[in-house]
């Protein structure tokens, strides 16, 4: 699965149920501007920095709403992350709970 993940051309970083980041692929380490050694332990919201594009309001992260309410939980229109380096990226994205298969 983890080669899975690697591979997968969009970012993807998955955090533990304290919002930590347990995983990021190259992708999301190329968006955020961390790379997965920097970043492992780190709170997701100290990493994924999103604002509203307009107002430059914070806007709350996706995992934020997937730990508290256990739903997939999508970021609204004109969303905006501020990389590391202080770029800014227009972004689309969402965040799933990870649930284990019932056997």
């Amino acid at each position: 699965m983890e080669t899975t993940l690697y591979s997968i051309a969009d970012g993807v970083i998955t955090t533990d149920a304290e919002a930590k980041i347990t995983f990021m692929n190259s992708v999301a380490a190329h968006l955020t501007g961390w790379n997965q050694e920097q970043a492992r332990g780190v709170p997701f919201a100290d990493v994924f920095h999103i604002v509203n594009e307009y107002t430059g309001s914070e806007i709350e992260t996706p995992v934020a709403k997937v730990i508290r309410e256990g739903v997939v939980a999508g970021l609204a229109n004109h969303t905006i992350l501020i990389a590391k380096d202080g770029r800014r990226i227009p972004i689309d994205d969402c965040g799933a709970p990870i649930q284990y298969a019932k056997a």
